[in-house]
């Protein structure tokens, strides 16, 4: 990997990676969940998404927007 990169523990175990990297001369965000493999070393689990780097605030809004809904079912 060559990007940049940022992660979230979610539990004991697992973690949240979102990193940021070229592929093919464009700029796409990958986003997706790790997991501890018998020796200890982190591995992708699950499905991923990625997306053109150029969504990037428009997926961060629909998060945003998620969050926002949850907290007026609370």
């Amino acid at each position: 990997m060559s990007g940049t990169f940022s992660e979230k523990q979610l539990n004991a175990r697992e973690r949240l990676r979102c990193e940021r990297d070229t592929r093919e001369g464009k700029s796409v965000v990958r986003i997706f969940r790790l997991k501890p493999t018998a020796t200890g070393t982190l591995r992708p689990a699950g499905p991923q998404i990625e997306f053109a780097a150029k969504h990037l605030a428009g997926v961060i809004a629909m998060l945003h927007g998620l969050q926002e809904s949850e907290a007026g079912n609370e």
